[in-house]
């Protein structure tokens, strides 16, 4: 697997799209963050109050997160994580995140969380409902 050609993906799109990088602001409150692992220049997106009256923000995973049995069991692997051992180090530092709600977005249902912790696993819990362990 390892993710496409960059040569010929990024290549055409030189002049036509405008690239970001880690830790580029695209929004009054939105910025990008490295989380390598998936393919490379997977990029995840932080949605934070831009006044600052909350410390709250909002994770968009993208591809960090593909169900949240990977919640329960960091160690579960995607087929398509170019560098496992990366992605696995990600999906661990964004399920520590305090004040974070998580958007995952290949969640079939729950796609809005939180990661709580019951002893020393991970449990999804729904914003709005109580935590489940699917």
């Amino acid at each position: 697997m390892g993710g496409p050609d960059a040569e010929a993906v990024l290549k055409p799109l030189d002049g036509v799209v405008e690239f970001v990088r880690s830790g580029d602001s695209i929004a009054p409150g939105v910025t990008v963050e490295a989380t390598r692992g998936h393919t490379p220049g997977h990029l995840a997106i932080v949605v934070r109050d831009p006044s600052g009256g909350s410390t709250e923000s909002v994770c968009i995973v993208e591809d960090i997160l593909h169900s949240p049995a990977q919640v329960g069991d960091p160690d579960l692997v995607f087929s398509s994580n170019a560098a496992p051992d990366q992605a696995r180090a990600v999906r661990d530092h964004v399920l520590q995140r305090p004040d974070t709600v998580i958007a995952a977005g290949h969640f079939t249902d729950d796609v809005f969380g939180r990661v709580t912790s019951v002893g020393d696993a991970h449990v999804w819990a729904p914003v709005g409902g109580p935590p489940s362990s699917r």
